[in-house]
């Protein structure tokens, strides 16, 4: 009889003790520079990676970046533990950006991304990826992280990927090179105090601005911003990462969710074009950072799935597993030598880079194992973050979210400077 109280009375405590609120997670962002502001350079950090950049804040040139990028490879690959892959490293398309699904993949196969959380409406979208059974990417901005902690954790707990967003979502074409590895490197430690690994992959923040004449008077004529390329890049700025050793996801195409004035009603005219042949094997960008965006995912993934569309995290997307998501690279090297914190473990890397500037370069993007490629040209401004993000969209950068479509002084003077023209010769 007492033994019998005594179980029941064990089994109330157990039981009490498991539906007791769970103690919140300390995390230790002590660390962390300021948020939404671009992150503050270490040149013993760019060294690690493109064995310095001479002068600190100079630019290297598009052929040094290259060198370095596959010297940064191949010292890793020498280091490595014998479990990496030597066939990643001496892949040789490399050096280009995903924006499809890998060849090989069914054309159903579609790259499922949200960019810009965690937020608090993150937990929105994982209930109705849950709801479907779906899994995708999500590309996390440092500064969020340090907002929302717990949702990304609770992401990456439910089997999402994770990638890198950068700290303080930048264009990082008009960043130096050691405040490009600054922003990823701040924005892999906020990930890395969260959740204990090290993502691979990284999606470069903004679109990079198209400034052809036609499109440039389009825009003016129209007062639209509305069209948008993939990402902010170029190959200076796509060498300094896969000297990182990460891959780079871009997009096929956008739901423009994240455009100033967007609706229910102008989401769905661009995602009802997703059933197309055209848009076979394609990666997708949406957001979950705004109401209006994350409110987004129920029409966008119920026609999805409706066109027989097969969605996915980009790991798997592209060939190479969800295993490849956290997988040894030289960005995860860089922490475990002790360079984040200053106590080397191993010598910093000889390899030398000259100082001398080069420019914003034309960029070709394609899918790395033999999918579709398109051509941009890229230049544009400096934006930043806010710590309360709202529905409404705004070019001011305090207590606002970064402007997404915004117009910069280089394509006002190319717009002018295309109509003076088209004008002189219509006279």
């Amino acid at each position: 009889m007492h033994l019998s109280i005594s179980a029941g009375l064990l089994l109330a405590a157990v039981a009490l003790l498991a539906s007791a609120p769970k103690p919140a997670i300390a995390y230790d962002f002590s660390w962390a520079p300021t948020k939404d502001k671009v992150a503050p350079v270490n040149t013993a950090w760019t060294a690690a990676f493109l064995g310095g950049t001479g002068a600190s804040g100079a630019r290297v040139s598009l052929d040094d970046v290259v060198e370095a990028a596959a010297e940064a490879r191949s010292r890793f690959r020498r280091r490595a533990s014998a479990g990496f892959s030597g066939n990643d490293v001496s892949d040789a398309g490399w050096f280009t950006d995903w924006k499809y699904c890998d060849s090989s993949e069914s054309y159903e196969a579609w790259g499922l991304s949200y960019d810009d959380g965690p937020s608090g409406y993150t937990p929105g979208v994982l209930n109705y990826l849950k709801q479907k059974d779906v899994y995708a990417t999500f590309f996390a901005i440092g500064s969020r992280v340090m907002d929302h902690p717990d949702v990304l954790l609770s992401t990456y707990q439910s089997g999402h990927q994770i990638g890198i967003h950068t700290w303080s979502h930048p264009h990082l074409t008009n960043l130096t090179n050691d405040q490009i590895v600054a922003e990823i490197v701040y924005g892999a430690m906020a990930i890395k105090e969260v959740t204990g690994i090290i993502p691979k992959y990284m999606r470069p923040p903004c679109e990079s601005l198209i400034l052809s004449p036609m499109t440039s008077i389009v825009r003016v004529l129209t007062l639209s911003l509305r069209y948008r390329a993939d990402g902010d890049i170029n190959d200076r700025v796509r060498g300094v990462l896969k000297a990182m050793g990460l891959r780079v996801i871009v997009w096929a195409t956008d739901s423009t969710d994240s455009l100033d004035g967007a609706t229910a009603a102008s989401i769905a005219r661009v995602v009802s074009q997703w059933g197309g042949s055209n848009y076979d094997r394609a990666i997708s960008l949406e957001h979950d950072l705004l109401d209006v965006e994350a409110a987004a995912i129920t029409p966008t993934l119920d026609a999805l799935l409706s066109f027989g569309r097969s969605p996915r995290p980009i790991a798997d997307c592209i060939g190479y597993g969800m295993s490849d998501s956290y997988a040894a690279s030289p960005l995860q090297q860089f922490f475990n030598d002790g360079y984040f914190d200053g106590n080397v473990h191993t010598p910093p890397p000889t390899a030398s880079a000259s100082s001398s500037i080069s420019s914003a370069s034309t960029a070709t993007i394609g899918a790395n194992k033999g999918g579709n490629s398109s051509s941009t040209s890229v230049v544009s401004t400096t934006s930043s973050a806010s710590t309360a993000p709202s529905s409404t969209h705004s070019s001011s950068t305090s207590g606002s979210v970064w402007p997404r479509a915004s117009a910069s002084p280089a394509q006002l003077v190319v717009s002018a400077a295309a109509i003076s023209f088209l004008l002189l010769v219509a006279l």
